[in-house]
């Protein structure tokens, strides 16, 4: 479960923007500020179960678009391959960076082309 909402919390801080206000404001509600649906309902004035819905509906955008798009897969990917040139960097001796870059590189390419 925990995953499943830090995955969800990195979407929204990625592709957040593209929700209306109101689905934001929920997100933001349920993700950052650990409201129960409860306490989320009664602070926007809908049913729990209008909170759940948002919630789903807003996840399902989210998942959507990094489905289709890829871009904080993507980023994910570079921040790894930037990780691992830098320490590769400090000592040209190590294998081991060189084998961890052309990973992360192959992964990318694999982004890349879906």
């Amino acid at each position: 479960m925990m995953d499943k909402k830090i995955d969800l919390g990195n979407l929204f801080a990625f592709y957040g923007g593209i929700l209306t206000r109101h689905q934001q404001q929920i997100l933001k509600a349920y993700l950052y500020e650990d409201h129960s649906l409860k306490e989320i309902s009664e602070n926007h004035k809908i049913s729990r179960q209008g909170v759940h819905d948002s919630i789903r509906r807003s996840e399902a955008i989210l998942m959507d678009l990094e489905d289709k798009l890829g871009l904080y897969a993507l980023q994910e990917a570079l921040v790894k391959l930037k990780m691992t040139f830098e320490s590769f960097k400090k000592d040209p001796s190590q294998e081991e960076g060189l084998a961890l870059m052309e990973q992360q590189l192959l992964a990318m390419e694999k982004i890349l082309e879906s």
